[in-house]
């Protein structure tokens, strides 16, 4: 019952999430780009390209599946195709100050390499590294992060045969790795949870929040749907993300509010509802306490500005 209940769920939050569509620059088989803002802009979202990732700059959360954990600079992470994925910023990266996120960012999809190359003995290492790819792998050996880095640097100097061959080694280097933690329980491309790992009590609330937040949602009932205590939940909830259940509840839906603010043309008081909030006072003021200002100056700052 434990294993259909977290696909259901999951299953219910793809229809949360944004595609995303990949610009490749022109001759090229993937894309590589350098991304500096003052937060990470895009929520909750997926693509059909693999995704690799460093931090640079910025702290926050990472939502990667159903799991939650930290980030910061220096983490190096794999993602899978379609694997649903976003950034969230700490509070203090939204405010009015010279602070900043940054990271590298490598896309690609399956394409690039030769057909049937899981069979392959010279891809082995690659074609194991895509396989965790799908749950999300986030890398620990220091020295080959580094290494990975450097490559990275260089695929803006490279071109044709070059760049991919670039590319190919820095994947057989992260698929020789042992020192890798798998983030997620849920493999998206083939439905499966691992076994191991399907209590992610935080995971759980989390995902709860996503399908519910447009609506009032009560301690208890999240409690009953992880089938904990509720003050035994908002403590470990509390120690396992540094945030309240309702604070993580309020940025989701501060975040939705936010792309509403920049790409509808709904009045403020309907984003609040569409947000999750009965009355306009409450959403200005819950907005205000997450990104430091009004939501009209938000939608008036986005206007002019391209977050995308």
């Amino acid at each position: 019952m434990l294993y259909l209940h977290i696909v259901n769920i999951l299953h219910m939050i793809k229809n949360y999430m944004q595609y995303e569509k990949i610009i490749y620059g022109p001759n090229n088989s993937f894309s590589y780009k350098t991304i500096t803002k003052k937060y990470f802009p895009m929520p909750l979202h997926h693509h059909p390209e693999i995704e690799v990732i460093l931090i640079t700059a910025g702290h926050g959360k990472r939502f990667v599946s159903n799991s939650v954990d930290d980030f910061a600079p220096g983490d190096l992470v794999l993602i899978g195709d379609n694997v649903p994925h976003f950034h969230l910023c700490d509070k203090v990266y939204y405010q009015d100050n010279d602070l900043f996120c940054s990271s590298r960012v490598i896309q690609f999809t399956r394409d690039i390499f030769p057909e049937r190359f899981e069979q392959l003995t010279e891809y082995a290492n690659i074609a194991n590294l895509l396989q965790r790819g799908m749950y999300g792998v986030k890398f620990t050996n220091l020295p080959s992060i580094e290494q990975t880095a450097h490559i990275m640097e260089s695929l803006d100097k490279l071109s044709g045969i070059k760049r991919i061959n670039a590319l190919l080694r820095m994947l057989d280097l992260l698929g020789r790795l042992k020192d890798y933690k798998i983030l997620s329980q849920y493999d998206y491309k083939h439905d499966t949870v691992k076994q191991d790992d399907q209590n992610s009590i935080s995971a759980k609330v989390y995902n709860y929040l996503m399908k519910n937040f447009k609506r009032k949602v009560s301690l208890e009932e999240v409690a009953t749907h992880v089938n904990q205590n509720p003050t035994s939940l908002c403590r470990y909830f509390k120690q396992n993300t540094k945030k309240s259940i309702f604070e993580s509840l309020n940025e989701i839906r501060v975040e939705y509010a936010c792309k509403l603010l920049a790409n509808s043309d709904f009045t403020i008081a309907q984003i609040a509802y569409e947000s999750g909030y009965n009355n306009l006072s409450n959403f200005n003021k819950q907005f205000k306490k997450v990104l430091g200002k009004s939501p009209k100056d938000y939608k008036e700052s986005s206007r002019k500005t391209d977050i995308t």
